[in-house]
């Protein structure tokens, strides 16, 4: 009897410890290696092409951009919704403004979250970026005023010309967010240790990172 219990007792913790285990990877989501033309490829893990691509450094200064060539070709590959290289994940501008080229995840997590420069043109960019990319829905939300009235793929506010600001792209909705001081904090206002921390900062993008930072750990 004594045995029996035993083995039920290890049994249980063996599937608690496999649970736990596959919820963190869950929630810590690596994509396959390649190449993802849409986002409902990259929501599905629908790896569109793994063929070998070699990543360089476009330009550096407030933020870094990337372009992606072709392994065997040579050649800069057409353009994707993102690439994921086993490591990083490299999302195309075009999906959330007019530039033409990749910047990189600088945190992993429930949320990948780059930086980069978008302008108050960023509607009209998004609007072509759902044309070629496909988004989910077609949804685009521009502003703090429309973004309740629809689930969006893409939501943005309209900030000041060339600020360096935050962008997530949501591993769970497949939404693109913008984080901008503006905004911060309607994005985190069910998280208020977060927003707490925000309204004590300088309100810099190393806080905006922070409040990533903080918001993956505590959704792992």
């Amino acid at each position: 009897m004594r045995m029996k219990i035993l083995g039920c007792i290890r049994y249980g913790l063996i599937l608690l410890f496999s649970f736990t285990f596959l919820f963190k990877i869950q929630a810590q989501h690596v994509y396959p290696k390649g190449k993802y033309h849409t986002i409902n490829q990259l929501m599905f893990d629908s790896v569109q092409s793994n063929s070998a691509c070699e990543v360089y450094v476009k330009s550096e200064g407030l933020y870094t951009q990337y372009i992606i060539y072709d392994s065997i070709s040579g050649k800069k590959i057409a353009p994707v919704f993102a690439y994921f290289d086993g490591t990083d994940l490299f999302l195309n501008q075009g999906v959330y403004g007019s530039g033409k080229f990749y910047v990189k995840s600088l945190e992993k997590g429930r949320y990948y979250y780059f930086e980069d420069m978008y302008y108050s043109k960023a509607y009209m960019g998004a609007i072509v970026g759902g044309a070629v990319f496909g988004l989910v829905g077609a949804a685009i939300v521009y502003g703090v005023m429309n973004s309740s009235k629809k689930k969006s793929t893409i939501d943005f506010t309209d900030v000041p010309s060339e600020k360096l600001c935050g962008i997530v792209f949501d591993t769970q909705t497949g939404n693109i967010i913008g984080l901008s001081v503006e905004n911060i904090t309607r994005v985190f206002m069910s998280e208020p240790e977060i927003v707490s921390y925000f309204e004590e900062s300088r309100k810099k993008i190393e806080d905006i990172r922070k409040c990533v930072q903080q918001f993956n750990d505590k959704h792992k």
